[in-house]
């Protein structure tokens, strides 16, 4: 399997797509997280990129979707032979997509964990269409339809709403999924691969 490249181009801390950087709303979304980073870096990891009180949380939506069965919908290869099945509603599911899935299939919600992947598809009609959740690192930058998620950072925020979230955005989508009520949960188009950095 070939791995998809993207131009992209450096700004400032990001990686920019190259079809996004005329885009205003992102060039003042990284203008304004290079000083923002500066001074949550200076804090320590629990206390950094916490939300202000005015962010709206998906923690308001536990327990949503009980008794439901997850999909959740990454962009890998198998995503091709179920994208009919998932584009049809069923009562007894709920669908998440993980960064560009949105752009795939319409999601019930649509779970991101970076600016770029928020970037790349916030446009997009199915974007429009359901509930988009969006990490704390970025909160000061999403409107006001973008739920967000806090990182746990250790087992005593679980019980605070906050998820967990290492090395892909899947892991976060899924225990987002458990959040909402789902009894079980099934991965489409999330054929991963993590590299160790060891």
């Amino acid at each position: 399997m070939q791995e998809k490249s993207f131009n992209v181009v450096q700004l400032d801390s990001m990686q920019i797509p190259i079809e996004l950087i005329q885009d205003q709303w992102v060039q003042q979304a990284v203008k304004d997280d290079v000083e923002y980073e500066k001074a949550e870096l200076g804090k320590p990891e629990k206390e950094r990129w916490q939300p202000g009180p005015e962010a709206p949380l998906i923690n308001d939506y536990y327990g949503r979707e009980a008794g439901k069965t997850a999909f959740i919908i990454g962009c890998g290869p198998s995503i091709a032979l179920a994208k009919k099945y998932l584009a049809t509603p069923n009562p007894n599911t709920f669908t998440v997509g993980v960064n560009a899935a949105i752009q795939q299939v319409p999601c019930d919600y649509w779970f991101f964990l970076d600016l770029m992947s928020y970037a790349v598809s916030r446009k997009h009609e199915n974007a429009a269409k359901t509930v988009p959740v969006g990490a704390d690192r970025y909160w000061r930058h999403y409107p006001p339809e973008v739920r967000v998620w806090v990182r746990a950072h250790d087992p005593k925020d679980l019980k605070d709403g906050k998820l967990v979230n290492w090395a892909t955005s899947l892991i976060g989508a899924m225990h987002m999924a458990v959040w909402l009520g789902a009894v079980r949960i099934v991965t489409v188009g999330c054929e991963n691969q993590i590299k160790s950095i060891i």
